[in-house]
């Protein structure tokens, strides 16, 4: 991967529903510039011009055989990796997707203004969980008709009392029903960027 000279982010940053941001930045010129000349030259080295052997034909020729478009591909898989992970880092941002880049503005021998959308983890709210807690542990040692088994009472001789399968069981259960409860209890907000 070529690189050019350190990025610097002025990126702005707008922040859309369900933790998902925008950050438009701008590249100047002189760097889209210059990584085109290097991405050219890279490029160069690939390709096969009529007359020379592979690699080794001048670059204004192969700039001739490229479409344009093909190279300022090439440049933007150097350039806006760098500027978006700048923008992330400079505003600190915890993105978990990969950006959906738009263009707003590019053309030769100006600079080029992108968007790039993306989101942060949801967040995950559950009000009062301490109450949805103690509320689930409750019912677990609530008995209900036609439920499995009753409670027995303890008794002195009772082998199962210190069997640690059977705590082991009753742990499950117990925590069973507390994240049923949470899942019921939970809300999540999913951002819409895919």
């Amino acid at each position: 991967m070529t690189k050019t000279n350190k990025t610097t982010s002025m990126a702005e940053l707008s922040w859309l529903p369900k933790k998902t941001f925008e950050l438009t930045f701008t590249i100047p010129w002189s760097k889209v510039k210059t990584q085109y000349d290097l991405s050219l030259k890279k490029l160069a080295e690939q390709v096969t011009v009529k007359g020379f052997r592979k690699g080794k034909a001048p670059v204004k020729l192969v700039e001739k055989q490229l479409e344009p478009k093909y190279v300022y591909e090439e440049v933007l898989k150097q350039l806006l990796p760098d500027y978006f992970s700048q923008a992330v880092k400079d505003h600190g941002l915890r993105p978990i997707v990969a950006p959906k880049v738009e263009i707003l503005k590019s053309g030769k021998d100006q600079d080029w203004t992108f968007k790039a959308t993306a989101c942060e983890m949801p967040e995950v709210k559950v009000d009062g969980f301490e109450k949805v807690v103690k509320a689930a542990n409750a019912t677990s040692k609530i008995w209900t008709p036609g439920s499995e088994t009753a409670p027995q009472p303890d008794q002195a001789g009772d082998k199962t009392k210190n069997d640690p399968q059977t705590a082991q069981t009753k742990q499950n259960q117990k925590l069973s029903q507390v994240f049923k409860t949470l899942l019921e209890a939970i809300k999540i907000e999913l951002p819409d960027v895919s």
